[in-house]
């Protein structure tokens, strides 16, 4: 998992410490055709993703996790608390898959 990282949690460094098995950031990064300090800006929450790299982090998390754990777009633009909550949201994918 690495070394233990200092600050505040965010969204994005949440869902990477959660699926670090199956994407490293280096990956992450690559697979955006960003650069991995990019990335961990926005981990540490340093900054918010454009709105087209928030969509393309969405879709790069949906398919990295089969859809079972996506980081929805919308929740880089809500208040923190809100966020959580979207972020959280269960999708079609695990509604599906828990019936």
């Amino acid at each position: 998992m690495g070394r233990k990282r200092s600050g505040k949690s965010t969204i994005l460094s949440e869902w990477l410490d959660r699926n670090h098995e199956r994407i490293s950031r280096d990956d992450f990064a690559s697979r955006l055709g960003i650069r991995r300090q990019h990335v961990d800006r926005h981990a540490r929450g340093e900054q918010r993703p454009a709105l087209d790299l928030a969509f393309d982090i969405e879709d790069l998390t949906k398919q990295v996790t089969d859809g079972q754990d996506i980081l929805s777009a919308r929740a880089w633009w809500l208040p923190h608390g809100e966020r959580v909550k979207a972020a959280a949201k269960p999708t079609k994918a695990r509604r599906a898959a828990k019936s």
